[in-house]
């Protein structure tokens, strides 16, 4: 008797089981579909993607098909550091990737490192957009290759470079190829902090930027700084702490020139007038001021600031050379009635430990107060305690080696945490807070 259809489709089928259950045994990867696999490649650098595109043509299919996506190069991300290994990178990840970050400023630079691998990058990645370098020494064969990207660029038509940090690089603009550079580059946004060789000179090349920061490079000559201003009319931030040779005439060029500035960080010496320094506060978008001052230049700017009311974040520091001053010589009262608009306030005082009231907390009007940094003072728990309640928007508070700051500020806190104030997170250490309490108050948040 012939076997029915319906059996004979039932043993197909168990057999097809059969053989699929083999296969399987025998290479299980490949019965993984596309997406799980892409979700392990995920957690591998370059490197290893390289690695895998070696054990079958599935995995170089998907591999490669997916190069596309590779926009950001970190370095220190990838731990590879041999100029074989960037000339295959470059050659599969090349034409997309749009930024390079080589930040070893927590990470020292693997020991066979060398500027062949930036040169490397610069000649394969023709649509880098942002080049973020800290803490390696550049030379010239470096500024060159940059400038001869910029070329390329200009020629090809491909979207120039908007920005870039070389941070801690060793920097010299006695380099001609750093000037070079410079002058072919065409870039918004420039960071050269911590750079002491950087005297200015390259200054006299920039045009139509919108972004600079020159913290610490502290022999930036005069002449070349007040030129710069001259010429870049709509420069929205800039940044320029640390310099010896700051004046005056920096300070009068500033609040002349640069009306379109939005952010502002410099420091003021004792020898500065105190009436040419408040004329900052003038710079009509000015948002974000970060103020480092060894003398009471504060006061007469902060007083300017609260009557324009216009700034949102605020960072004063001050420190002395040879005396401490009180509160009131410093303009710590008018930091705190500086503006209804402030969203954001760090300020760090050498105050004497009796000298930093709460009263100047009460009477504070911040209403859009988000941040707070005011760690290192001698504020109170009751102090600070009012300060919160009286602002509702805040959501953080650094309130770290305050040594006045116990148990009893937490317990008064912590209802309002649970009700009132859910977001809020506060900074406590250092403090004279028991670890229990700390953890109440970061368990809470």
């Amino acid at each position: 008797m012939a076997p029915s259809k319906k059996k004979f489709k039932v043993n197909g089928y168990r057999r097809s089981v059969r053989l699929m259950e083999k296969a399987f045994r025998k290479n299980p990867i490949e019965h993984v579909n596309d997406d799980c696999l892409l979700q392990v490649f995920s957690y591998l650098n370059l490197k290893d993607w390289i690695a895998c595109e070696q054990v079958s043509t599935q995995f170089r299919n998907l591999i490669t098909s997916t190069y596309h996506k590779y926009k950001v190069l970190d370095l220190v991300k990838e731990e590879w550091s041999t100029l074989a290994m960037a000339k295959i990178i470059c050659a599969k990840i090349g034409p997309y990737v749009q930024t390079l970050r080589a930040d070893y400023s927590e990470k020292l630079p693997p020991s066979d490192f060398t500027p062949l691998i930036l040169i490397e990058i610069f000649g394969k990645c023709h649509n880098l957009q942002h080049i973020w370098i800290n803490d390696i020494n550049l030379d010239s064969d470096v500024y060159s290759a940059l400038r001869i990207l910029c070329e390329r660029k200009q020629e090809n038509n491909f979207d120039p470079i908007k920005s870039i940090k070389m941070i801690s690089c060793g920097v010299s603009d006695l380099c001609d190829s750093f000037i070079d550079f410079i002058q072919k580059g065409h870039i918004e946004s420039y960071d050269l902090s911590c750079n002491e060789r950087i005297t200015g000179r390259c200054l006299s090349f920039l045009n139509n930027v919108k972004n600079v920061n020159l913290n610490l490079c502290k022999i930036i000559e005069r002449n070349h700084f007040i030129d710069f201003c001259g010429r870049n009319t709509t420069l929205a931030t800039l940044r320029i702490m640390g310099s010896s040779n700051w004046d005056q005439s920096c300070i009068n060029i500033i609040a002349e020139k640069l009306l379109n500035l939005t952010e502002l960080a410099l420091h003021c010496h004792e020898l500065m007038d105190i009436d040419d320094v408040s004329v900052l506060a003038d710079l009509p978008k000015l948002v974000r001021l970060e103020f480092l001052s060894c003398s009471r230049l504060g006061v007469p700017l902060f007083q300017r600031l609260a009557h324009h009311n216009r700034l949102k974040e605020l960072c004063w520091k001050f420190y002395s050379l040879a005396k401490v001053l009180n509160v009131d010589e410093l303009g710590i009262p008018e930091i705190f009635s500086c503006s209804m608009k402030i969203r954001s306030l760090t300020t760090y005082a050498n105050c004497r430990d009796d000298e930093f009231s709460d009263v100047h907390l009460r009477e504070a009007t911040m209403e859009n107060l988000q941040k707070m940094h005011i760690s290192h003072t001698s504020v109170t728990n009751e102090g600070i305690y009012h300060f919160i309640l009286a602002h509702p928007s805040l959501d953080y508070v650094d309130l770290s080696y305050c040594k006045h700051i116990t148990d009893t500020f937490a317990e008064l806190i912590i209802p309002h945490l649970q009700d009132d104030f859910k977001n809020l997170l506060i900074d406590t250490t250092g403090t004279n807070m028991s670890k229990n309490h700390q953890n109440i108050l970061f368990m809470l948040k």
